[in-house]
């Protein structure tokens, strides 16, 4: 077997991979992909509450603007109608 799990010669698909029997045998025969499979976890970032919701806000006020300009345009077409 490889360092990263695989076995030389043998090709596997990204969502599967080869196990030692041993493995299999330590974990009592479950064959629950979680069991082998390899997870990293990477830390994410998000900005602060109070930003994203200034942004909300922002985008709700456009959200009305464009509302408003729409239900003008309709206003106009029945007249011209």
């Amino acid at each position: 077997m490889t360092a990263d799990g695989s076995s030389p010669g043998i090709a596997c698909p990204p969502f599967s991979g080869v196990v030692d029997k041993a493995d299999i045998v330590a974990n009592a025969y479950d064959l629950s992909i979680n069991k082998y499979k390899k997870t990293e976890y990477v830390a994410e970032s998000y900005p602060p509450p109070s930003e994203i919701l200034a942004e909300v806000a922002e985008l709700e006020k456009q959200i009305i603007a464009g509302i408003s300009e729409l239900r003008r345009k309709v206003k106009d077409i029945r007249f011209i109608q």
